[in-house]
């Protein structure tokens, strides 16, 4: 007889670090932000592709950044993007966390 399952998720979902700058990865967290923003903002205007991986990977001010995915099955369901002024308000940080509408809620 098999134990019992402990408490925990029901799916697999892994968190890592992104490359920015890996155009695959900077797509697949566009089609995310797409997804969402058709639910959420559905009025647009939204970043093209090539508009948001320039802030994906640089932002505004050039400050430094982190993205982080979240993937089920080898699919990118999340992501976000933490940046850390450099220069100005040091005690401020700026997080952007978009999760795909089919994955909401789990």
């Amino acid at each position: 007889m098999a134990p019992a399952a402990g408490p925990g998720l029901a799916v697999s979902m892994y968190i890592e670090q992104a490359d920015p700058a890996d155009p695959r990865q900077a797509r697949a967290c566009h089609e995310v932000y797409l997804a969402a923003q058709r639910i959420d903002e559905p009025g647009g205007p939204w970043f093209t592709d090539r508009a948001f991986g320039g802030w994906l990977a640089v932002g505004w001010g050039g400050d430094p950044r982190e993205v982080w995915l979240a993937t089920e099955d080898g699919t990118v369901t999340g992501w976000y993007r933490l940046e850390l002024p450099a220069r100005e308000n040091l005690d401020h940080a700026s997080l952007v966390l978009t999760v795909h509408p089919a994955a909401r809620r789990r």
